[in-house]
């Protein structure tokens, strides 16, 4: 191998070792917010946490590496949003009391995709510009009240049954006050460690170190075993549904708030970063 072969080669492991770690950290951070957001919204219309931290996972597995490939703003790492979440589940509420499993899921794959595709139509027709005519103050406003209502969707999560009667109820309020502690903490302590990540450190120790006191711990503290894929039984959630039944001028409607969100939310992140 000639010098100049061995520099380039050498040149390009430098290189790809970052890559590596930013790719590492990126996808550690991103596994404590994609399980959240998808066993919340999975178990807004009454599967399991287990079923909604496969889809969370597997959806976040084929988001990254689609955004890997295409390409995407440096500093950004494609997540599943917390705006969206709320929005989707404000519609899966909605929707329960008129039709089963199946139909919300493919409503809600359906808005996604019309989702999908209202942006690049907005993005083809530099709808971006748009958002310099959204006052600041309109903008942060909104963005405010999603994290309230994402706050407010999460206290029967952190707080289920607290009764002083049984000091093990306060378990899961105690390591949520940790884990919020340990992100705020770190930020300031530590700033080159990924917060996110001490947080998930921290929650899971003392969980695991509180778990040692109590005989018969809460299965709903945990998420769970993650369920085998078994696409016969996937399919046969749609059976019987009629694609003319569907509420289309909802999913339509939905399909365009939710690009505005989106828009919005994408934009301000990348002027961040």
């Amino acid at each position: 191998m000639s010098d100049r072969t061995s520099g380039k080669f050498k040149t390009r492991i430098n290189s790809l070792i970052p890559d590596f770690l930013g790719g590492f950290t990126g996808a550690v951070a991103v596994l404590p917010q994609t399980i959240g957001l998808s066993v919340l919204l999975f178990t807004s219309f009454g599967m399991d946490a287990s079923v909604g931290a496969m889809a969370g996972l597997l959806g976040a597995v084929i988001l990254l590496l689609s955004s890997g490939i295409a390409g995407a703003t440096i500093g950004m790492i494609s997540a599943p949003n917390g705006p969206v979440t709320i929005l989707l589940t404000g519609l899966v509420v909605k929707l329960m009391p008129d039709y089963s499993s199946g139909e919300i899921m493919i409503i809600i794959g359906a808005v996604l995709l019309f989702t999908g595709v209202l942006e690049i139509l907005f993005g083809l027709l530099k709808g971006g510009d748009l958002i310099k005519l959204i006052p600041y103050p309109v903008v942060a406003s909104m963005i405010t009240a999603i994290g309230i209502l994402m706050l407010k969707s999460q206290i029967k999560q952190i707080a289920p049954t607290v009764s002083f009667d049984d000091w093990t109820t306060f378990i899961p309020v105690a390591v949520a006050a940790l884990t919020i502690g340990v992100i705020f903490l770190s930020q300031k302590l530590f700033p080159k460690l990924p917060s996110i990540i001490m947080g998930l450190l921290s929650g899971v120790i003392v969980y695991l170190l509180f778990t040692l006191f109590v005989s018969n711990p809460n299965p709903d503290w945990v998420i769970g075993r993650l369920p085998s894929l078994d696409f016969g039984q996937i399919l046969h959630r749609f059976d019987g549904v009629h694609l003319a039944s569907l509420p289309w001028e909802l999913i339509l409607t939905s399909a365009l708030a939710l690009t505005v969100l989106v828009m919005i939310d994408c934009l301000l992140t990348a002027l961040v970063a």
